[in-house]
């Protein structure tokens, strides 16, 4: 299933097993809310937040339909100083959270400064999202890394994330 307007995305697939997953991409409050609750209405047990620290909308209430909220920071001064008003954001609606590395270079300094830095201020997930051609590529047309190239270290990535997030989960850690 895939429902896609100019304001949201939601894509449903199967990730692991017979459970759907929805992935919900909204590009404003009032979109995000509105789907997160049909979503809960639906019967999904949890509706993820995915939001960059500029995503100011997350505190006109669209934290609350979300039962965690994965927040991606890339190692950089400009993300490491926005994410902070998101964190107050997230701890203010009581959420769990978790701040995932992105468009990552494993060699440079500053991407284990930024993890240091951040685990200051909550989780950080133990995989890190590498700056790579398959997920610019991908994002051409809506299609997933891995669904372009399965065996690839993007799709690697990917997958040993969501067995972190679904681990947190199950461990009832929060994400």
């Amino acid at each position: 299933m895939e429902a896609t307007n100019l304001s949201t995305t939601a894509v449903l697939r199967s990730l692991n097993g017979p459970d759907p997953t929805v992935m919900l991409v909204a590009k404003s409050e009032l979109a995000f809310c509105s789907h997160a609750r049909q979503l809960t209405n639906a019967g999904f047990a949890e509706v993820f937040g995915l939001t960059g620290g500029h995503r100011e909308w997350l505190g006109g209430g669209a934290a609350d339909f979300a039962t965690s909220i994965i927040i991606p920071v890339r190692p950089s001064p400009n993300d490491l100083r926005a994410v902070g008003r998101t964190v107050e954001i997230v701890r203010a609606a009581k959420k769990p959270f978790l701040f995932v590395l992105n468009q990552i270079n494993s060699t440079a300094r500053i991407t284990l400064q930024a993890s240091g830095a951040l685990s200051k201020h909550g989780p950080v997930a133990e995989t890190a999202v590498a700056s790579r051609v398959g997920f610019a590529v991908s994002m051409t047309d809506g299609r997933t890394a891995a669904e372009l190239e399965p065996n690839s270290k993007s799709a690697a990535e990917i997958a040993d994330l969501w067995r972190e997030i679904a681990g947190l989960l199950t461990e009832g850690k929060g994400a």
